[in-house]
């Protein structure tokens, strides 16, 4: 494997390419919302812009980084291919998939790790304009963040390692990190959600099926529960 790379100028332009991402990528969280706040308190409406603009600036560089490639969108599940099809089953499973994820949460919180108790204020929107935003923001993470994680780190981390589990594990750290605000029980929740995602994208190898359950699973607590709350 290792001889194979070094002789293979294509993987390690994938590489190269990886790490150029990665370094975005890392370099882009390294100024979360709060950076624009005072005093370290951040309302929806910040938070939810920076996070829009900062996936929609991350899926447009995979793409970029497709298309010099000379690499079709369809290699990152990013194709209408049983379109219908994925869309219906990501509804119907959603209900069993959600209530899975309530039972790893319960789980891990019964054995007493931490778990925020609410959303944050900063995710959580007031008011008509803010829960429309809110929409908009679950939809564009939905999106991206399965483009992003799934589609480009996972497939590109198994076409350079030639190992799937590797692969997995990597983008799905990578991917429960970003929760760290969440405590230890939640992020292992968010952990056993890449997971799943993970299985279901190598599975169809389409992206359609997991970002429905993504929106799905977003919408709830920050549009379903602050409109009822109204």
């Amino acid at each position: 494997m290792d001889e194979e790379f070094k002789n293979d100028p294509n993987s390690r332009g994938k590489f190269h390419e990886l790490m150029l991402f990665l370094t975005i990528f890392l370099a882009s969280l390294a100024f979360p919302a709060e950076f624009f706040c005072p005093e370290g308190y951040c309302p929806f409406l910040i938070t939810a812009l920076v996070t829009i603009f900062r996936n929609l600036g991350l899926s447009a560089l995979i793409f970029g980084l497709l298309r010099l490639r000379k690499e079709p969108f369809c290699r990152i599940g990013w194709t209408s291919q049983e379109l219908g099809k994925h869309l219906f089953w990501g509804v119907a499973i959603f209900p069993l998939f959600y209530f899975s994820v309530g039972l790893v949460l319960d789980f891990f919180t019964w054995l007493g790790l931490s778990h925020i108790e609410e959303v944050p204020v900063s995710l959580n929107p007031k008011g008509v304009w803010e829960i429309i935003l809110g929409g908009i923001l679950v939809l564009v993470v939905a999106f991206a963040e399965e483009i992003i994680f799934r589609g480009y780190l996972l497939t590109r981390l198994k076409e350079i390692t030639g190992n799937t589990w590797i692969s997995v594990i990597f983008s799905v750290l990578l991917f429960t990190f970003g929760h760290a605000y969440e405590g230890t029980a939640g992020m292992l929740a968010v952990g056993y959600i890449g997971l799943v995602f993970s299985l279901l994208f190598l599975w169809k190898g389409s992206l359609t099926m997991v970002i429905v359950l993504h929106f799905l699973t977003n919408f709830i607590p920050i549009v379903i529960v602050p409109i009822m709350g109204m």
